[in-house]
């Protein structure tokens, strides 16, 4: 089987691959934009078949949140994306995935930042990300408040 986050991870691509940027980027038709969903479910199959090894993900993410300049509303719903899509799987009935992501408070604080520092040009994306945030906190009881409180 060919994962694609294997690859991205054997080929120093793991930044193009959790953005969904270059070979990475999967049009959705319906939207006209990235589907996300094939990042998501690339990175469960990982866990599923390698272990799960949420440290190299949560390294990932962290290193994107500190590095990247131009990040922008878009990265960052991908990046949230990312701990949503843990979230929905791990609580799943079904109980898919069996290690627990004991996710930092550094990740949970530079998401935070970034998400409080950027302009937001495209109120969808905003909405989004709001929506993620306040979705984490009422179903999976995971906070991440901003210091203005602004999503609660």
């Amino acid at each position: 089987m060919n994962n694609k986050y294997k690859q991205s991870i054997l080929h120093n691509e793991i930044e193009d691959f959790l953005l969904g940027k270059g070979k990475y980027f999967v049009m959705d038709r319906d939207r006209g934009e990235h589907d996300s969903t094939d990042i998501y479910s690339e990175i469960l199959e990982y866990y599923l078949l390698e272990g799960e090894n949420y440290e190299l993900t949560e390294k990932n993410i962290i290193k994107i949140l500190k590095t990247k300049k131009d990040i922008s509303g878009e990265d960052l719903l991908q990046l949230l994306g990312i701990l949503w899509s843990y979230f929905v799987h791990s609580f799943k009935g079904d109980k898919k995935l069996k290690k627990e992501w004991k996710i930092s408070k550094e990740l949970k604080d530079l998401f935070i930042k970034n998400i409080e520092t950027l302009n937001f040009n495209n109120i969808e994306t905003y909405n989004n990300i709001k929506w993620i945030i306040i979705n984490l906190k009422r179903k999976y009881n995971f906070d991440m408040s901003l210091s203005n409180d602004e999503f609660i």
